[in-house]
This record gives C-alpha cells, sequence and structure tokens, in this order.
C-alpha cells in the first residue's frame, strides 16, 4: 500500500486486486462477446448473400431489413451491458 492511502483508497484497492485474481470474473465479458459473435452469425447467414442464400429472403424485403433491425437492437443491448460492467469494475 502507498504511505499516506486513505482507508477508501485501501478498500478500493483491495477490492480491485481481488476482482483482477481470478479469471472467473471475466466470464461476463467473455459470454457477452460469444453471443455478439453468434448473433452476427446468424444473422449473416439467415440474410445470406447474392449467390448463397439458406432461407429465401427478398433483398431489402421486409424480412431482410427486419432481421437487419433486430440485429442492430442486439448490439446496442449488448453495448450497453458491456458499458454496465466496465461501470461496475
Amino acid at each position: 500500500m502507498p504511505e499516506g492511502a486513505s482507508e477508501e483508497d485501501k478498500k478500493t484497492l483491495k477490492a480491485l486486486l481481488e476482482a483482477e485474481n481470478s479469471h472467473a470474473k471475466q466470464w461476463p465479458k467473455h459470454l457477452m462477446a460469444l453471443g455478439v459473435v453468434v448473433a452476427n452469425l446468424i444473422v449473416t447467414l439467415l440474410r445470406g448473400s447474392k449467390s448463397i442464400q439458406i432461407i429465401p429472403i427478398e433483398r431489402c424485403g421486409v424480412i431482410d431489413w427486419s432481421l437487419f433491425t433486430i440485429f442492430v437492437l442486439i448490439m446496442f443491448v449488448a453495448s450497453y451491458f458491456g458499458v454496465m460492467i466496465n461501470k461496475k469494475e
């Protein structure tokens, strides 16, 4: 501990050291990142490309835009939770 540190600073430092001491505390971040990758993969596969489509979806149609909108909303929610996790740390 640095000399002259207040009790509040010592408690904060101790909490930070405990949080960073284990990989188990990092799982929420890893799971959120995995969820974003899975959501991206699913939406990309469902929307398809010009040459390959799993399900026939009209480009720039209602279903195509709906999938894209859902994906954007998922990304906003993931960003919000990411910020909340970082603030908590």
